[in-house]
């Protein structure tokens, strides 16, 4: 008997200890917790902004994420997420050099955060916090499931309708001279169904902007499969007069000296860049430093 009550003991008390384990493991961040607090904690401590409880953000969002008002939606409706993104903005610092991008996200979110000469959405509180997150990937989520009654991905857009409201508060904020890239190896550089024709563009307003220059980027590995489409294209004049019918001046230039510079010194033995390097001589080369360097100043400025 006394064995026996020691076993019940030990197992009781191996039991008690599995419930706590267990505990304890409920109470564990996920990954994307982790990772929206960390990013807010980095975001603010870079910009000087102490006073940002990046729990706190957490908190606020996941709240959006388990309200029952999805219970009663199929799409999901960004401006449920608007109070939550106005919030984040209030700790914006003034944009410099604002710029959008559409069709051009690897090349616009490298080239503003390793030079620094512009901003976009992806390097403000919200953009940079909740860039490349998924609350639909349960990995991501510790498996916590999020969703409307249509699910999470495709027509319920619980991601997506975030990104919606963030462009469309960032697009509030910008002021005097915009900057657009766009990927000149698409046949429709501009689309006004994408996110910068949308929620952007209907938010850019004289004369709070003043003029907006479009920048046709065309990707290395993409010039020699598909063809160029250029300033004077019916696609780009499209653009043109949607910008210009709001009495904002408007400007385009294909691939910037900036941007084939910047390409070219990311990708130096991409053909298109070793053609053009075999078209100067080495006594250019001081010159062609010059107006690299230079053309980027133009930008930040």
């Amino acid at each position: 008997m006394h064995t026996l009550h020691n076993a019940s003991v030990c197992t009781l008390l191996i039991y008690v200890f599995c419930k706590i384990l267990g505990g304890f493991a409920l109470n564990e961040p996920s990954l994307l917790q982790m990772l929206v607090t960390g990013r807010c904690s980095e975001w603010a401590f870079t910009h000087g902004k102490y006073g940002i409880d990046c729990q706190n953000v957490w908190t606020e969002f996941e709240k959006i994420l388990t309200g029952e008002q999805l219970s009663l939606l199929c799409t999901m409706d960004p401006k449920l997420f608007d109070p939550f993104v106005d919030s984040l903005f209030k700790h914006q610092p003034k944009l410099s050099k604002p710029f959008f991008w559409s069709g051009a996200r690897t090349f616009a979110i490298q080239f503003c955060r390793n030079l620094g000469t512009c901003d976009i959405l992806e390097s403000t509180l919200p953009g940079y916090t909740f860039n490349d997150l998924d609350w639909c990937d349960t990995k991501q989520t510790a498996g916590k499931v999020y969703r409307t009654q249509c699910g999470c991905t495709g027509k319920a857009e619980l991601v997506y309708a975030f990104w919606k409201s963030a462009s469309s508060a960032y697009s509030k904020l910008v002021e005097g001279d915009v900057g657009l890239f766009l990927n000149g190896s698409f046949a429709t550089p501009y689309d006004r169904n994408r996110t910068f024709g949308s929620s952007e563009l209907p938010n850019l307003n004289f004369p709070r902007v003043t003029k907006l220059t479009t920048y046709l980027v065309y990707p290395l590995e993409e010039v020699e499969f598909r063809p160029r489409v250029g300033c004077n294209s019916e696609n780009l004049m499209t653009l043109k007069v949607d910008v210009q019918k709001k009495n904002i001046s408007y400007e385009c230039i294909e691939q910037p000296a900036f941007a084939l510079h910047y390409l070219c010194a990311s990708n130096p033995t991409s053909k298109q860049c070793l053609k053009n390097k075999s078209t100067h001589n080495s006594t250019n080369y001081p010159i062609l430093t010059l107006f690299f360097f230079a053309s980027i100043f133009l930008v930040r400025t």
